[in-house]
């Protein structure tokens, strides 16, 4: 009779890999999930200079300029920064 103690720790380090590896297979990335988002139904033309626009993190601010998809944007206390409209939270609210 020949018995091995059975290494469970071992097996189940297996195991929780690839669970991992499974649930990271079914998870979009980030930049698949921007991309399946309706980042193209946003309307690019509400954005010009002088519009109050909201932006989830940062909150109100004024658009100074737009070039293409790009705008500066100048938030109170964080000063001017530069998005691409398509993709950032923002919003035109007035």
């Amino acid at each position: 009779f020949n018995s091995k103690p059975i290494n469970s720790s071992k097996k189940s380090e297996k195991t929780n890999r690839i669970d991992l590896m499974n649930i990271m297979r079914k998870t979009p990335s980030f930049a698949q999930s921007v991309q399946r988002s309706n980042v193209n139904d946003k309307d690019l033309s509400k954005f010009v200079a002088g519009k109050k626009v909201k932006h989830t993190k940062f909150g109100e601010g004024i658009i100074l300029d737009v070039s293409g998809e790009n705008a500066d944007i100048k938030f109170e206390t964080l000063g001017v920064k530069k998005f691409n409209i398509r993709l950032a939270p923002i919003e035109v609210i007035d």
